[in-house]
C-alpha cells in the first residue's frame, strides 16, 4: 500500500509541471505539517483516492520492501480543490525529524533542544526535491512560529512567518536553519505537598523557642515566690 502511494505521488510530479508549497506551523511543541501540490489539471491529481496511508517514518519506505501491519498504519486525509492537492500530518518535537515529506527533499533533518533554552531546526545544505521530481517547477517553504526567533537563514520574514524559496538554481546550497527561543514551560504540581524537612525544622524551632521562654518564665516565678516568702519570714522575725 505505502509503495503504491509513493509511486502515485511521484507519477503526478513526473507527468505534469507542479508547484509545491510546504507549510509548517509550530504551536507549542506541536509541529503541524501541510503540503500543497498544484498540478496543471484536476484530473491528474484525482488519480489519488480520497484517503491514503502516509508513512511518517522515512525509514519505513526508503530502501525497504517489507510489509507493514494495518494496525500500525498512520492515516491522513486530504482534499482536492482548484487543482490543488492538500495533505497534512501532525508531529511533535520528538518525531518531526521523521517527516516523510522533508526526507524526500533533505537527507538530514535535525530537530533538538539546545542549551536548555532554545529549539534548533536544521537541514543539510542540498535540497533534492528537483532531482527527485524533475517536473517540479518551484518550491516554497513556510514556517509559522509562535515564539521569538533567535536566528534564521530565511529569504523572507512576514510577521511570524519565515519563508524560503527553493529554485533549481539554488537547490544545491539551500539549507533550512531556524533557532527558536524555548519557553520551557513547567506544569505546576497541583498535588498536596507534605511539609519539607526544612519547614519542619522551622516549625519545631518556633515551638522550641516558646518552650524555653515558658521554662524561663516559670523559673522566674518560682524564684520570686521563694524570695517573697523569705522576705516575709524575715519581716515577721523582725516584728517579733
Amino acid at each position: 500500500m505505502k509503495r503504491r502511494i509513493v509511486i502515485l505521488i511521484i507519477l503526478i510530479l513526473f507527468t505534469t509541471g507542479c508547484s509545491c508549497e510546504y507549510n509548517l506551523t509550530i504551536d507549542g511543541y506541536k509541529f503541524k505539517e501541510e503540503i500543497k501540490i498544484k498540478g496543471e489539471t484536476k484530473e491528474e491529481i484525482e488519480m489519488l483516492d480520497n484517503e491514503y496511508v502516509f508513512p511518517t517514518d522515512k525509514d519505513e519506505y526508503i530502501g525497504s520492501d517489507s510489509s507493514i501491519t494495518e494496525s500500525n498504519i498512520d492515516i491522513y486525509k486530504y482534499n482536492i480543490s482548484n487543482d490543488i492537492l492538500t495533505f497534512n500530518y501532525d508531529f511533535n518535537l520528538n518525531n518531526y525529524s521523521k517527516s516523510t515529506a522533508v526526507s524526500r527533499c533533505y537527507r538530514a533533518l535535525n530537530v533538538s533542544r539546545y542549551n536548555g533554552n532554545s529549539i534548533v531546526i536544521s537541514t543539510n545544505n542540498k535540497n533534492n526535491c528537483y532531482e527527485n521530481y524533475p517536473k517540479l517547477t518551484d518550491l516554497t517553504i513556510n514556517i509559522t512560529v509562535d515564539r521569538e526567533v533567535i536566528s534564521s537563514d530565511a529569504d523572507e520574514i512576514n510577521g511570524n512567518v519565515y519563508t524560503w524559496y527553493v529554485t533549481k538554481e539554488n537547490a544545491n546550497n539551500k539549507s533550512i536553519n531556524l533557532m527558536l527561543k524555548d519557553e520551557n514551560k513547567v506544569i505546576p504540581n497541583t498535588e498536596s505537598k507534605r511539609p519539607s524537612s526544612s519547614s519542619n525544622k522551622q516549625v519545631l524551632g518556633g515551638y522550641t523557642g516558646i518552650y524555653i521562654f515558658c521554662i524561663i518564665l516559670a523559673i522566674i516565678f518560682i524564684c520570686g515566690y521563694f524570695l517573697f516568702n523569705k522576705i516575709q519570714k524575715i519581716n515577721n522575725e523582725l516584728d517579733d
